[in-house]
């Protein structure tokens, strides 16, 4: 989801699989049902300016409220909204074999911790909340449903 929300698709191993379309319409269909539940509550799960507090105690400390806006709408628990069990290898493992590739590469260039700050941009808004926040805010549709 990550790979494919920031444009990396021009990067995959194989950009014309078929799976990487289809992909993108569940990815789509997603994103309209998490932004529909992002509007009831005020533009992100706890409210905008929770998110934009959260984004700042990370690593976006310096940027201004007009900057921060949730990109992940379609995302939830770990699975695409919508979703109650994670989509089919086959329709996955084409871009999860490119984003472990490219993420290979960089650390193999940079480093691992030079990899991590070229990227982390990339996952700190999916990282913001806990594994109970999203017990909660998702209940069985999530991956964390068995974490303690």
């Amino acid at each position: 989801y990550i790979l494919t929300k920031n444009d990396f698709t021009k990067c995959l191993f194989d950009k014309d699989a078929p799976t990487v379309a289809e992909f993108l319409l569940a990815m789509k269909l997603a994103d309209r049902n998490g932004a529909e539940i992002w509007e009831r509550s005020d533009g992100w799960l706890f409210g905008i300016d929770e998110y934009r507090r959260r984004m700042k105690n990370g690593i976006h400390n310096n940027a201004s409220d007009d900057d921060l806006h949730p990109q992940y709408s379609g995302l939830g628990g770990g699975l695409l909204v919508g979703h109650v069990k994670k989509l089919d290898k086959d329709l996955t493992e084409d871009l999860a074999f490119s984003m472990k590739a490219i993420c290979g590469a960089l650390v193999l260039s940079l480093g691992v911790d030079g990899m991590w700050k070229v990227m982390s941009s990339l996952f700190t808004e999916v990282m913001l909340l806990s594994p109970e926040e999203n017990q909660r805010l998702y209940g069985e549709n999530s991956v964390c449903k068995g974490w303690k």
